[in-house]
């Protein structure tokens, strides 16, 4: 089993390949609009951006993005969180967002 950077277990089935997809989520802070880019190598397929609040709750998610370049709008308090890019059980990269 697998322990993810905020202390929680992952699935030993999930794997972490950051690297291949170089993320971008920006602005940091960001207010009500979120922009997530790849930069790496490879395009996303039926990916899945979710948010997390400090506590671990997921308080955001898009599903079935496919391509290079996402632009989100979100109601978010302010605050800090977590963000995870996923496909197919793969973590594509992850990172902390400042919400104003």
């Amino acid at each position: 089993m697998l322990i993810d950077n905020w202390g929680g277990c992952l699935s030993s089935a999930i794997k972490i390949i950051e690297n291949e997809y170089a993320l971008t989520v920006f602005p940091n802070p960001a207010s009500s609009v979120l922009n997530v880019r790849l930069n790496g190598t490879k395009n996303l397929h039926n990916g899945e951006l979710a948010l997390f609040n400090m506590l671990g709750v997921q308080v955001f998610s898009r599903a079935n993005l496919s391509g290079r370049s996402f632009q989100f709008q979100t109601d978010l308090s302010s605050g800090i969180y977590h963000y995870q890019l996923s496909a197919e059980k793969e973590i594509l990269g992850k990172g902390k967002i400042i919400i104003k």
